[in-house]
């Protein structure tokens, strides 16, 4: 079963401009706030052990 909330939208506020933090400069407009879209985001990770061997 599949739940909806009309309307409702999810951000990231994760640090997004990286670069212009570690120069000190100032953020762009809307770096902090980034909206998640489920239907077309995706994140691809890996989990390796220590010697690089991939963890399933």
């Amino acid at each position: 079963m599949k739940r909806t909330l009309k309307n409702t939208e999810f951000y990231n506020i994760t640090l997004a401009d990286l670069g212009s933090f570690c120069k000190a400069e100032p953020e762009k407009l809307g770096s902090r706030k980034i909206r998640i879209d489920f239907e077309a985001d995706a994140q691809r990770s890996e989990l390796v052990d220590d010697e690089g061997a991939k963890l399933f």
